[in-house]
């Protein structure tokens, strides 16, 4: 099996799409993101208990380019964690997707690698 497995169920004309032993049937692209020319070595997501309104994603690169992405819940999400207690009270400012609909935000870029990086990962306090 593949890194990504699908978390949210499809629909029943997705379900009957399915080709048996398709594991990718489940996995839609939603997003693209074209941030560097520089091939991306390896990624990591941040713990999704720590804020209520999206998930930290860590991208590294060939080039030595490190960003930090915030990449929004959906609306049935949000509303299926509505009970749950985040120990980190999150930024009014990110509270909301950007404007212009992308559900992915550049939250921050890390300079000082001036070469390849082959591993990233956040700490427990992210």
């Amino acid at each position: 099996q593949g890194v990504l497995r699908p978390s949210l169920k499809g629909t029943k004309s997705m379900k009957m799409a399915k080709r048996e032993g398709d594991i990718m049937a489940d996995l839609r692209p939603v997003q693209e993101l074209q941030d560097s020319e520089s091939a991306v070595t390896c990624i990591c997501f941040g713990q999704e208990r720590l804020h209520k309104f999206y998930i930290l994603l860590a991208t590294a690169s060939k080039d030595g380019t490190v960003v930090l992405y915030r990449c929004y819940r959906t609306e049935m999400e949000i509303s299926y964690l509505a009970d749950q207690d985040f120990p980190q009270a999150d930024d009014a400012m990110y509270a909301m997707p950007p404007a212009d609909h992308s559900n992915i935000a550049v939250h921050s870029r890390l300079v000082g690698h001036g070469r390849a990086i082959t591993s990233i990962f956040f700490n427990l306090l992210e």
